[in-house]
């Protein structure tokens, strides 16, 4: 028969770590947590600013090419067709996901004369910040745009000059979002300074 090798062990170190290998480790993942936790949380901050900004980019894009086709009256400020009035949400909205003629009038058919649109392939896109995060609603004014509290608006658009900012509950949190997200005051309906 072979001989076989006995594993010995030391008898004056038991298997395990010990405690200065326990508190070196935990020392190193504090370390790496200290780092990367600011890190990811300024990513979480521009990806909503990008956000904002892509979907107002998006608005905007969509509010221009609507004046351009219908010689330049923006979208919602005449009535639908459909039962919208002229200077309302309903009327905005169909006008941008709906096929239009050129008079505004709205159709779910693209057939003459309703040739134009629709302008939004996906309907108005939720806020993605602040206290009205996740409303698509839009809020209808004629003047300004400035942020409407009541209501629970995503949007504030003015039917007038087409302009459309991102809705906020509060100045604090208009400002706060604002330099958090590094957005451009007009965006929030601030004054450039």
């Amino acid at each position: 028969m072979g001989s076989r090798r006995e594993r010995q062990v030391c008898p004056h170190r038991p298997g395990g770590f010990s405690l200065v290998e326990l508190v070196t480790v935990i020392v190193i993942i504090g370390v790496v947590a200290a780092i990367a936790i600011p890190r990811i949380s300024r990513g979480v901050g521009g990806a909503s600013g990008s956000a904002v900004q892509a979907d107002l980019a998006v608005l905007r894009k969509a509010i221009d090419m609507y004046a351009a086709e219908h010689g330049g009256v923006y979208p919602g400020q005449k009535a639908d067709g459909l039962g919208g009035e002229a200077e309302s949400e309903a009327a905005f909205i169909s006008q941008l996901i709906k096929y239009t003629d050129y008079g505004s009038q709205a159709s779910d058919t693209r057939a003459y004369p309703h040739i134009y649109g629709p302008y939004l392939a996906r309907g108005i896109p939720p806020a993605p910040v602040g206290a009205y995060a996740g409303s698509s609603s839009v809020a209808v004014v004629t003047s300004g745009p400035e942020r409407v509290t009541t209501g629970n608006y995503g949007w504030v658009y003015n039917v007038n000059n087409g302009e459309i900012i991102l809705n906020t509950a509060s100045e604090e949190e208009q400002t706060d979002i604002q330099q958090k997200l590094n957005l451009d005051k007009g965006d929030m309906g601030m004054p450039a300074i």
